[in-house]
């Protein structure tokens, strides 16, 4: 309980972190932020959303009245018009929509990486030297070189435009609201493509740590035990030298989910989802700098929270750990 409570004061410390220098990126800008999301506003409107914004008051009287509004789920607003006619959209109105599908979408792809990759690294250590394991080095060092965005277009032009596999969609097409629900067909041939596309790279780089995972724990001293005392090689693998060897992995999924939110970005874009990714280069290119610090700060606290959450599983896999932690 001690340890939970400390690796939570942790997190609160580094979220506090991650939502100041969130709104401080707002400020490193030299143009004014009013006259950038509404350049073409009057004088008088402009300073009216100066005070709608509240950027008359003190830096951190700024920071207190964002954060607090924040945590409300008010992220602020997207200004649109010209003139005396200004008007903002809340920023979670859209977010709200975007964000599950982006999520989903990274999820499929971590859950694809996995499926494929823990199997893989775990035959390419046991079979460690072979022809077996040299060809899968070889394909997982393609996969590696094989950016996001390039697996996208590939999969698009061969898999889905010239080949018509079940008829997948290059495109969402953005009538109606986009299926969420996994349980159905349309989600599926809605995300099979940009999910392949983002687990490709993930795909080998799981499988090369864990199989160097796998060939030194299959050295250990409780493997040669477990192996004299006749148990299948197949428990021996799965149930003995796995978890151990998991830790390398578990860190780096959790550490590549920066990766998967800026591959997602690329690839929502390349199939029209509408998903967080291509709502995020929409406020960049539109210069919504307000839109941008909300969307950056969400995206940071995921990952910060996946880490978290990581951290925690450490503990579940690896029993040595608790127990110097009990100890300590």
């Amino acid at each position: 309980m001690r340890t939970f409570a400390l690796k939570l004061g942790r997190l609160v410390f580094v979220l506090i972190i991650v939502t100041f220098l969130s709104f401080w990126m707002l400020k490193l800008q030299k143009q004014d932020i009013v006259s950038t999301v509404a350049p073409n506003a009057t004088r008088a409107e402009q300073e009216r959303l100066r005070a709608d914004i509240g950027l008359k008051d003190p830096f951190f009287t700024q920071y207190w009245h964002w954060v607090t509004h924040f945590v409300q789920g008010d992220f602020g607003k997207t200004y649109t018009g010209a003139g005396a006619h200004v008007t903002g959209v809340p920023v979670s109105d859209s977010l709200w929509k975007r964000l599950p599908v982006s999520l989903e979408l990274m999820l499929y792809a971590q859950i694809l990486a996995l499926a494929i990759a823990i199997p893989l690294g775990v035959l390419t250590a046991y079979r460690n030297g072979t022809m077996f394991d040299r060809l899968s080095n070889v394909l997982a060092f393609a996969m590696l070189a094989m950016p996001a965005f390039l697996a996208a277009l590939l999969l698009v032009i061969y898999v889905a435009a010239q080949w018509h596999v079940w008829d997948l969609p290059t495109q969402y097409s953005g009538v109606g609201d986009f299926p969420l629900n996994p349980f159905t067909s349309e989600n599926w041939k809605q995300l099979l493509l940009p999910t392949i596309s983002l687990a490709v790279a993930q795909i080998a780089i799981y499988m090369r740590l864990l199989r160097s995972d796998m060939i030194a724990t299959l050295q250990e001293d409780f493997i040669t035990t477990a192996k004299a005392k006749g148990i299948p090689a197949r428990r021996v693998l799965f149930r003995h030298a796995l978890r151990p060897s998991s830790l390398t992995l578990l860190t780096v999924a959790g550490l590549n989910v920066g990766a998967l939110i800026g591959g997602a970005l690329v690839v929502e874009r390349i199939f029209n989802l509408p998903g967080i990714g291509g709502r995020l280069a929409e406020a960049i290119l539109g210069k919504q700098v307000i839109e941008v610090q909300a969307l950056v700060a969400v995206i940071a606290i995921i990952y910060v929270l996946v880490n978290f959450f990581v951290d925690l599983l450490y503990t579940v896999l690896d029993p040595r750990i608790r127990h110097a932690r009990a100890i300590a």
